[in-house]
């Protein structure tokens, strides 16, 4: 608008009706594996189709 302000993601999450966060959580051991990373770009690739953001982070190969 013309003040300058822009839609905040995370405020229009807590008054929608269906609950949705439009994020996806992907903790793995690691993702320097190739078995990993395709994963990951598969449930990224997933998860923009929908209009969603992937959150991912690796546990350095310790079991979570």
């Amino acid at each position: 608008d013309e003040r300058g302000s822009r839609p905040d993601r995370s405020a229009s999450n807590l008054r929608r009706a269906d609950r949705r966060t439009g994020l996806v959580g992907a903790l793995m051991q690691d993702v320097g594996t190739e078995f990993s990373s395709a994963l990951l770009r598969a449930i990224t690739d997933v998860a923009h189709a929908r209009g969603d953001v992937v959150l991912a982070a690796s546990t350095d190969e310790e079991p979570a």
